[in-house]
């Protein structure tokens, strides 16, 4: 689940190990926008980075146009446009693009490539989140890479971290 300035609330252990080494950043810092832009591994993940670039751009440009003096996208843009030349490139641009829903194609480090679609839910009652689903169709090797990488992330939740340790 994300906020409206694509803040991360909530996700299962898959999902979250679908863009890796965001479970590094602890809290507010785990945003997807700050990730396509300021992750390291981002450039790299999405087989097409440019359009993860556009999308987020456009989204946030939507928002703006809704509630252009918003504080939470504010510290978002301002950040990103310090941070990131290919951000403030983008945003100068002006464009406005609703996204629901599509797909991907992944080049994970861990677990290679895979393809899969992805819809978002506005949720009512809430100030713009957003449930995410990210699927493969069962029986596909993108299916199977899925359920790899919950897996995974399953296996290093149940080792004991280093301070718990001692």
């Amino acid at each position: 689940m994300v906020g409206r300035t694509f803040e991360l609330l909530a996700a299962n252990p898959g999902g979250l190990r679908l863009f890796p080494g965001i479970e590094d950043w602890q809290g507010e810092q785990r945003n997807l926008a700050r990730y396509v832009f300021l992750h390291p591994a981002a450039r790299e993940l999405w087989d097409d980075w440019d359009n993860a670039v556009r999308s987020s751009v456009a989204w946030l440009r939507g928002l703006a146009g809704i509630e252009p003096g918003a504080p939470d996208l504010a510290l978002i843009v301002d950040e990103l446009m310090l941070k990131s030349p290919e951000f403030a490139r983008t945003w100068d641009r002006y464009d406005v693009r609703g996204n629901t829903g599509g797909r991907h194609v992944y080049h994970h480090p861990e677990v290679g490539d895979l393809a899969l679609g992805y819809q978002g839910m506005t949720l009512n009652g809430t100030n713009g989140q957003h449930l995410v689903v990210f699927y493969a169709e069962p029986d596909t090797p993108d299916y199977d890479v899925m359920v790899l990488l919950d897996k995974a992330a399953q296996g290093q939740a149940s080792k004991p971290s280093a301070s718990s340790a001692q």
